[in-house]
């Protein structure tokens, strides 16, 4: 019993983890926390179990990047401001936006997020720079609208 009381633990330690980055990739909260409930159930009723003994919090940002690619949870906010932060990101295309949100929000790194997504580390460091460049020149455009 002690043991499943500390995979409990560990998974409930992570969801704040899995929360962030879910509703900063699909902008919406309801999507978002319907994508992490099914992570934590795919997680808790598969095999996978076996796989994330060590370090559950890669493990689950995993397999939540995968559901996110499988399912259709992918909508945009309905009504974001189009010169906030999360406009810019939604407005990533998904490969950019993912890899930014692991990278800056969950600290990942890019040897991290290479094996979590299943991309070369060189692809990783290339789509982040790519991602980081159009939001910065999305956020600059944005503030440049605002003057007077």
């Amino acid at each position: 019993m002690p043991a499943l009381q500390d995979q409990r633990d560990r998974l409930l330690a992570v969801i704040p983890s899995l929360r962030r980055y879910a509703r900063a990739l699909v902008g919406e909260r309801s999507l978002a926390d319907r994508l992490v409930r099914d992570t934590l159930e795919h997680a808790c009723c598969t095999a996978t179990q076996t796989h994330c003994r060590r370090d559950v919090r890669p493990c689950l940002l995993g397999i939540l990047h995968r559901r996110y690619l499988q399912g259709g949870d992918r909508a945009a906010p309905s009504v974001v401001p189009a010169n906030t932060l999360d406009f810019a990101l939604q407005a990533l295309p998904g490969p950019q936006r993912v890899i930014l949100l692991l990278v800056v929000l969950e600290r990942m790194s890019c040897e991290e997020v290479a094996r979590l997504t299943g991309l070369g580390p060189a692809t990783v460091a290339a789509t982040l720079s790519a991602g980081r460049d159009k939001l910065r020149t999305q956020l600059d455009t944005a503030a440049l609208a605002l003057l007077p």
